[in-house]
């Protein structure tokens, strides 16, 4: 009987050799994060502004409402790339340390920004976001966004709202949508191969079928390290017996990408 979907966790976010951003100095946070006190929004946007804001000043960034957003889209507009850039990354680690904050406001502002980079860093802060509004959002960014590397962060972050689809836990004509616009970019040879790849990895969850498979055989069978490791998680997403056996015979892979994707 084929494990549940449960035995098979979603990825962690992650970013590969060919997708990954530079990371800029980044903001350190300054002191313990669960013991950051909440600043006024106020204070938060004059800081902002001059350039000034620490880790334990962003923490005001956390659960802002409609009209908190509206106070802060002015200034923000006005920070340089770097400045954004610095700051996205500052909020992503405070998420992660101190679990009594949500900048998922935030970053939906970040996704309306005119540089592709921290458009990218927002979509990645969005990981593990619940939103109901995000599944139509990433998928939007994934089939229009005219950087090639948002549309990557948004399909990584599509491969666990498919599993939901696929699972019935989204309305299905979503579900179809989706499953119809990442094997349509799977079948387009002029879109970019890491983006293929991606596309791969989460339209899995749905299943193995004839599309799905002839592109599955061909990841597998490429030279390519990161393609291959792509394959085999994506041999694992589709619940299929038909993998299993190929799966396992990966766990003694030379390849260490390969053979983490085999464990999983």
């Amino acid at each position: 009987m084929p494990p549940a979907p449960d035995d098979f966790p979603q990825p962690l976010h992650r970013f590969t050799a060919d997708d990954q951003l530079q990371e800029p100095d980044d903001l350190e946070l300054d002191g313990d994060p669960d013991a950051l006190p909440r600043p006024g929004l106020p204070e938060v946007l004059a800081h902002l502004e001059d350039g000034g804001a620490t880790p334990s000043m962003l923490v005001g960034l956390s659960d802002l409402d409609r009209g908190q957003i509206a106070a802060l889209r002015p200034i923000w507009a006005a920070l340089d790339e770097a400045h954004k850039e610095r700051v996205l990354l500052a909020l992503i680690e405070l998420a992660e340390d101190r679990y009594d904050t949500h900048f998922g406001r935030v970053y939906r502002l970040a996704l309306s920004d005119p540089s592709a980079t921290i458009r990218q860093r927002a979509v990645g802060g969005l990981w593990g976001d619940e939103g109901t509004d995000l599944p139509g959002v990433l998928l939007d960014l994934f089939e229009h966004d005219p950087d090639d590397d948002v549309r990557i962060q948004a399909a990584q972050n599509l491969a666990p709202v498919a599993t939901s689809a696929a699972l019935g836990e989204l309305d299905a004509t979503f579900g179809d949508r989706l499953r119809e616009a990442l094997l349509a970019t799977l079948d387009d040879p002029a879109e970019p191969l890491a983006l293929r790849r991606r596309a791969l990895e989460a339209v899995a969850a749905f299943g193995s079928d004839p599309s799905l498979d002839r592109h599955l055989i061909a990841m597998y069978e490429d030279d390519d390290s990161g393609l291959r490791s792509s394959a085999v998680f994506a041999m694992g997403q589709t619940l299929d017996p038909r993998w299993y056996g190929t799966v396992l015979n990966e766990l003694v892979s030379d390849d260490a990408e390969v053979r983490y994707e085999a464990a999983r």
